[in-house]
């Protein structure tokens, strides 16, 4: 990592192979592999060839920097191939295997077909889903893939709600420089006598429509609020393979999927304790 930092590739490359050696050695022993796999997902990632994965992902970024794409999608393809290790990863592998294979190998018709495994793997979350049939959807509609054009009906499509919007504007104030932060100017003040960011020009909108409590927090608020209504949850007993060490902040299966069926009974009481609560109580 330091030397892919430093932009060193040819020690960083040396780096990635002598990984790759070892992880095949390892890879090679069913018996590791068949221990690896009876772990849970989130204790998986603590064992050596879950490391060595991560390696030959960052060895992926080497070969890609040294412009040796085919050799950067022949080992994506060698991570894809295995189910055992940092399979939360597999979304990100697949959405830059179809990227390799369509804009360097100049591979449109190969690139779906990877697109299309990718939508049916079933460890492929709904972003990078959603990512993954953007990409079908750029391929199929570039003049220069004229015959791939009702390929698209193949891939199966990713529907996703759109967010609810709202629309409102602001005086831009101009910038001196490129690198100048975007401000505008405040629509309680004068012009020239009070600016602001955009955050500030959305808190001062909405609390023209009576929402005088806004804060711009980035999530921070909610993820707060949550975290001390689901305290008790969080960290309950019970629960295998989640606490190993007193000095852990966070039980290990916090940002897996698992989180919430080893815990589902006590969640949804507590969903349900929600839904219920009045406004006072909120």
């Amino acid at each position: 990592m330091g030397h892919l930092q430093r932009h060193e590739f040819e020690p960083a490359l040396q780096d990635y192979l002598m990984a790759k050696r070892e992880f095949d050695n390892y890879y090679k022993d069913e018996d590791v592999v068949r221990y690896d796999e009876s772990l849970p997902v989130w204790v998986r990632e603590f064992t050596p060839n879950s490391l060595y994965t991560k390696l030959l992902y960052l060895g992926v970024e080497v070969l890609q920097k040294m412009r040796n794409y085919a050799a950067a999608v022949i080992q994506l393809e060698e991570l894809l191939g295995q189910t055992a290790y940092c399979i939360t990863s597999r979304g990100r592998w697949w959405e830059r295997l179809s990227l390799n294979i369509d804009q360097h190998l100049k591979q449109p018709a190969k690139a779906l077909c990877v697109i299309t495994s990718g939508l049916l793997d079933p460890h492929v979350r709904t972003g990078h889903k959603l990512g993954l049939y953007l990409r079908a959807v750029k391929i199929c509609s570039s003049p220069k893939n004229k015959s791939l054009k009702n390929r698209l009906e193949d891939v199966p499509a990713v529907l996703c709600q759109e967010p609810p919007s709202r629309v409102f504007h602001g005086k831009l104030f101009p910038k001196s420089t490129t690198a100048a932060k975007t401000s505008f100017y405040a629509p309680d003040f004068a012009e020239n006598e009070g600016l602001c960011g955009v955050e500030d020009l959305a808190l001062m909108h909405y609390e023209q429509l009576g929402y005088t409590d806004g804060v711009h927090g980035e999530g921070a608020t909610m993820t707060t609020v949550l975290s001390l209504i689901f305290w008790d949850i969080v960290f309950m007993d019970g629960i295998m393979d989640t606490f190993w060490s007193p000095f852990q902040s966070q039980p290990l299966d916090l940002r897996w999927d698992n989180f919430y069926l080893n815990r589902k009974k006590e969640i949804d009481r507590r969903l349900e304790e929600l839904s219920n609560w009045s406004d006072e109580v909120c």
